[in-house]
């Protein structure tokens, strides 16, 4: 079984966008929605972890 691990960027990166929506488009609604689509995705990966292209950054990661 594989388990998700969200990088610290990805999860400040999903704050910042659900904040945004949220606050600045005033769409609460739309920003939970995304939300939880975004940690539905996440999930989905636990059962088919080659459904998507692997990531390769450009730029090394800061730790």
């Amino acid at each position: 079984m594989y388990k998700i691990v969200f990088l610290d960027l990805a999860i400040k990166d999903m704050e910042n966008i659900t904040k945004y929506i949220s606050h600045s488009l005033l769409n609460k609604t739309a920003a939970l929605k995304l939300a939880d689509e975004f940690l539905k995705t996440a999930q989905s990966l636990i059962e088919f972890p080659y459904k998507n292209a692997e990531f390769i950054s450009a730029k090394k990661l800061k730790k």
